[in-house]
């Protein structure tokens, strides 16, 4: 979610060194009043010191650990900084970092923690980020309800570049609340929504919005989504899954034919032989036999030992019979994979009567009855055998048989043996006609039983609606008779107390199949209390109980009704294994884990088992069981094998592993899964991955690469994959493999397609080179991360690392232009630095004015920065060495102004009084070179400041003062500046109307020092006092001497000039 930065601060030593090069240029005093000789050192100024205080170094240690994938260290440095810097500045973003360091570290519940103290912190500038955090954060840990809560504030913000994850991660967190509507509108926004973030969701969000409206039963929507993800991702391996579920949805919504059409768009993969099956009881559901006979022969075709091959080969040939296709009927049904049992028996008996094949019907029916057929189906048989005689001429037995079975219980069995045969249909119209016969009144024979048969047909049929009214009047006529009754509609006699309650139980049952929960709901409740009801019958209506408080919504009654259900029958429970598993579900924490545990150790033979040990080590993981995690993954892996959740177990084991710090053992599960051809590619690659993580955990460079290797050919997620790269660089920049480095970094050059991902392929290639020592290949790299992501600041990042090598390597030409490209885009640390740097850069070599754009440019955007108070200073000074006094005044007034204590301020201050001095503004130079003199008494180029101070106090017209300072130059220095000081004082002497005494200062000037302006200057002054004096010979020697000894000065000109007029 966020990039990578690499720097937060510049060493304090490279600081240091950058100081040291401006002040030692302070030190040259300016050129309108002398110039240095050769050989004379003027007094250098110390380095100034950018000051840190203890968290600002602290605070930068982090930052440099968290760019580096340090997360360790992070998290034991942050914790440190937190504990000891409470209210320091950089609180919140240390523990921004410490939050995504643990986050990083797979420590989820600690990263919440942080991440929701920052939430409570009113104006956090990353504050959406933080929200965003706490969703994915929660989300992780099955908090749904905050998860959602944090991600529906992140939705109402203003952070649009956040807004499509958040809304696709608040659709998970609402599916997995099982609040499905909602859900599957939160995966409609994010598909609505057009910015490039919303793009990387858009395949999952289709894929969430199908199961969604599956979970609703909002089986047109399912359709609809189903159709949508099918036309934009045609060939994901989620597609046929989606196929199949449209089919599922149709054929639940009562659209067989539609049905029939998305069952055969799921032809490939695992779903093929569902949807192909499913496709042939579509055609069942159409009424189409033919049809449906010759789909359950492509299923036979296509997978002749497939898992249901049995049951669709009797279905076959049952519709081959419906279709009056009597040859092939019989030929299938005689064939495997056909059972030849009872009931495949019966069927080849009507299909050989069909053809005319009375013997051999009759042969298959007594064949049948061999089987041990229950009563109903023997009375079929039975049928069918006396039909057969009959059709023989053999009556008398065919009458027999007839007699055997007898007329209405026949019928009735007929019923009841055709509706245990799956052919529903059938059922209902053989009990109707007993219905509307012998069985015609209330009280008869078989009535009550008939009703009942029919309404268990047309349930399984699910005409719900139709069953109802069926199954009430069988309720009301098996209602013991009234005295007085005469409408018989009461029963007459003792009726079956098993009948009554399968009606019921069939009652509730119809309205929980039809939507009416709440009916139902009472029913079972009711149904549960029914001392009538036996109880086994008592114990499913509880359990049902419960299924319909959880369709309800009402987690603490299901959780009330199953625990009650568990408590109840113990583990001899029809639905005992189901309900621990839905009770587990239902209670978060410890409490649900041991509800799995106790699943899997008193139903060892459940089916349900593998999803319990799945769902347990899951539940371990999250509650941080990591060895109980493990242990539940290989119990599921050892025990089920072939099952498919054992593949997602073996990559759960590796994460398990993993959890526990067991990084080699980890990858054992993790290959299988990658190396299994038969599990989904979206499983093999998470795999990949994680074997990336793991083998560099393990700190197994080589394993990593191969990993990774395997893991780039196979995922097309950019993102995953760089985050993978990353990981691997580590491990190699560990072991100081820099050519390995440069190798994973130039794969990846190639085959990553989207801009930020090339340019991060780029960048890194960049430091690669960089710690090569090839400045130059890292320029190249920079300039095409450039070209791919104009506006990076992590390219902006890499132009000022280039820019640095330059400058070490003191190539400013390469450098200066490079900090300039950097400070555009970077983030603001960096970007102060490079203005910083390129300042410098500037200064070095010469470039005075673009230095001090670069200085105010770094003080107009980063006005409170750390280096914006140092940056005036250097800005005033830029602009002083351009003799641009008026701006470099201006900057160093606002210096001393806005920053009284900084550690600068000294300088700016002597500074400034020169460029007011040279701007003639002679007060203000007095005062600052005054306020300087007297705060900072130590300050290395004192003496010139008091040379200054001089002159300002002179042109102010403080003589006295002003010679105070001049004399204090003229006793602390024996150089350039004392003569200077004496020309100044012979100066003041001359205002003072004391020709003599600035005679004797100017000759002084020139007899005792050797610097060759200050001595043309002060014999020019000589010979214009002499010749205000009279002695206009004693001026022309003066002048001569000047023209003579220093013909290259200044003064020289001024000195022929002299001469020429005639002095």
């Amino acid at each position: 979610m966020h990039p990578r930065r690499r720097i937060h601060c510049i060493r304090r030593s490279s600081v240091s060194a950058l100081l040291a090069l401006a002040l030692a240029s302070t030190s040259t005093i300016s050129p309108l009043f002398a110039a240095v000789p050769a050989g004379y050192a003027a007094p250098a100024h110390p380095p100034s010191v950018l000051v840190l205080d203890k968290g600002d170094e602290q605070s930068a240690l982090i930052a440099g650990l968290a760019k580096r994938g340090l997360h360790d260290m992070v998290v034991k440095e942050a914790t440190d900084f937190l504990q000891r810097f409470t209210n320091h500045a950089r609180a919140n973003a240390v523990r921004y970092r410490l939050a995504d360091a643990y986050f990083e570290l797979g420590k989820t519940r600690e990263a919440l923690g942080q991440y929701q103290a920052l939430d409570r912190v009113s104006g956090f500038e990353q504050a959406m980020e933080v929200k965003f955090r706490v969703g994915m954060c929660a989300l992780e840990l099955g908090e749904n309800a905050v998860a959602a809560a944090s991600l529906k504030a992140v939705e109402a913000s203003d952070a649009e570049y956040l807004k499509s994850p958040a809304i696709y991660l608040l659709a998970e967190a609402l599916f997995r609340s099982e609040a499905f509507d909602e859900a599957g509108a939160a995966y409609g926004r994010v598909l609505a929504r057009k910015d490039d973030a919303a793009a990387e969701y858009v395949r999952d969000a289709r894929y969430g919005r199908t199961w969604s409206a599956w979970k609703s039963k909002n089986f047109d929507a399912t359709i609809a989504a189903a159709e949508d993800f099918l036309r934009q991702h045609a060939d994901d391996p989620q597609a046929g899954e989606l196929a199949f579920l449209a089919g599922e949805a149709n054929l639940e919504a009562g659209r067989p034919e539609q049905a029939i059409q998305w069952y055969g768009r799921a032809t490939k993969g695992e779903y093929a032989e569902v949807a192909l099956r499913g496709a042939g009881f579509a055609e069942v559901a159409r009424g189409d036999a033919a049809a449906a006979a010759s789909r359950f022969g492509q299923y036979l075709g296509q997978f002749p030992r497939g898992k249901f091959a049995p049951e669709v080969a009797l279905q076959r040939g049952v519709q081959l019979v419906r279709a009056k296709k009597f040859a092939e009927a019989a030929s299938a049904l005689r064939s495997a994979p056909t059972v030849q049992d009872a009931q495949s028996r019966y069927w080849l008996a009507l299909a050989e009567a069909g053809q005319g094949n009375h013997g051999a019907a009759l042969d298959a029916a007594k064949e049948g009855l061999t089987k041990s057929p229950e009563e109903a189906l023997a009375v079929q048989l039975r049928i069918a055998a006396g039909d057969a005689l009959f059709e023989l001429g053999r009556a008398e037995e065919a009458a027999a048989l007839y007699e055997q079975s007898g007329s209405a219980y026949a019928l009735h069995a007929a019923a009841v043996a055709r509706l245990n045969a799956g052919d529903a249909e059938e059922a209902e119209r053989l009990a109707r006609t007993l219905l509307t016969g012998a069985a015609r009144q209330p009280g008869s024979d078989f009535r009550l039983e008939a009703l009942l048969t029919r309404a268990e047909a047309l349930f399984r049929l699910e005409r719900y609606t139709e069953a109802e009214p069926i199954l009430r009047r069988l309720l009301d006529e098996s209602k013991p008779a009234q005295p007085g009754a005469t409408n018989g509609a009461a029963a007459a006699k003792p009726v079956d107390p098993a009948l009554v309650s399968r009606a019921k139980s069939r009652l509730a049952w119809c309205h929980w199949y039809s939507g009416d929960t709440a009916s139902a709901r009472q029913l079972f409740t009711a149904a549960a209390k029914d001392p009538s009801l036996t109880e086994a019958e008592r114990s499913e209506a509880l359990f049902m109980t419960g299924r319909a408080a959880l369709k309800e919504g009402d987690d603490a009654g299901a959780a009330q009704a199953f625990g009650a259900y568990a408590d109840a029958t113990g583990q001899a429970g029809a639905f005992a294994d189901e309900a621990l598993l839905r009770l587990a579900r239902l209670t978060p924490g410890a409490a649900g884990a041991n509800f799995y545990a106790r699943l899997v150790a008193e139903h060892p033979q459940s089916s349900l088992l593998p999803a319990a040990l799945s769902e347990a080590a899951e539940r371990y993981i999250e509650l941080g069981q990591a060895d109980q995690g493990a242990a539940a993954y290989e119990a599921l892996v050892q025990r089920f094998p072939q099952n498919e959740l054992s593949k997602n177990a073996r990559y759960g084991l590796g994460w398990a592993r993993y959890q526990k710090g067991e990084y080699q053992a980890a990858t054992v599960p993790l290959w299988e899964v990658a190396r299994d051809g038969a599990a989904s590619d979206e499983l093999r690659n998470a795999s990949l991955e994680l074997l990336v993580w793991s083998f560099a955990k393990a700190r197994s460079a080589d394993d990593a690469v191969a990993a990774f290797r395997a893991f780039a050919a196979r995922t097309g997620d950019e993102q995953r994959l760089l985050a993978a790269a990353r990981l691997v660089d580590g491990v190699l920049a560990e072991g100081g493999n820099l050519d390995g480095r440069k190798e994973l970094w130039q794969s990846l050059t190639t085959k990553l397609q989207a801009p930020d991902a090339v340019a991060t392929a780029r960048i890194e290639l960049g430091f690669v080179a960089l710690d090569q020592g090839d400045s130059q290949g890292a320029a190249q790299q920079a300039i095409a991360a450039r070209q791919a992501q104009p506006e990076s600041p992590d390219v902006a990042e890499l132009l000022f690392f280039v820019g640095e090598a330059y400058y070490d390597a003191g190539d400013d030409e390469r450098a200066a232009p490079l900090y300039v490209a950097a400070s555009q885009h970077a983030t603001d640390e960096v970007a102060e630095r490079a203005l910083y740097k390129g300042g410098f850069s500037e200064l070095r070599r010469g470039k005075n004015a673009d230095a001090a754009k670069a200085f105010a440019t770094l003080v107009e955007r980063f006005p409170t920065g750390v280096l914006a108070p140092e940056s005036m200073f250097l800005a005033g000074e830029a602009f002083y060495r351009e003799s641009e006094f008026e701006p470099s005044a201006t900057w160093l007034r606002r210096m001393v102004k806005d920053h009284p204590n900084h550690a600068s301020r000294s300088k700016a201050l002597f500074r400034l009084g020169l460029a007011e001095g040279q701007l003639e503004n002679w007060g203000a130079s007095a005062d600052a070179l005054g306020n300087l003199v007297s705060r900072y008494p130590e300050f290395p180029s004192l003496v010139e400041a008091e040379l200054w101070r001089g002159r300002a106090l002179s042109r102010r017209g403080d003589r006295r003062a002003a010679r105070q300072s001049l004399s204090r130059v003229i006793e602390s220095d024996e150089g350039v500046l004392a003569a200077q000081a004496r020309i100044e004082t012979g100066r003041i002497l001359e205002e003072e109307s004391d020709l003599e005494g600035a005679l004797s200062e100017y000759l002084k000037v020139a007899v005792l020092y050797g610097h060759a302006e200050e001595c043309a200057e002060a014999l020019v002054r000589a010979g214009d006092v002499l010749e205000r004096s009279g002695e206009k010979k004693r001026a022309a020697e003066r002048y001569e001497e000047v023209v003579k000894d220093y013909p290259d000065t200044r003064y020289a000109k001024e000195a022929r000039k002299r001469l020429a007029d005639g002095v």
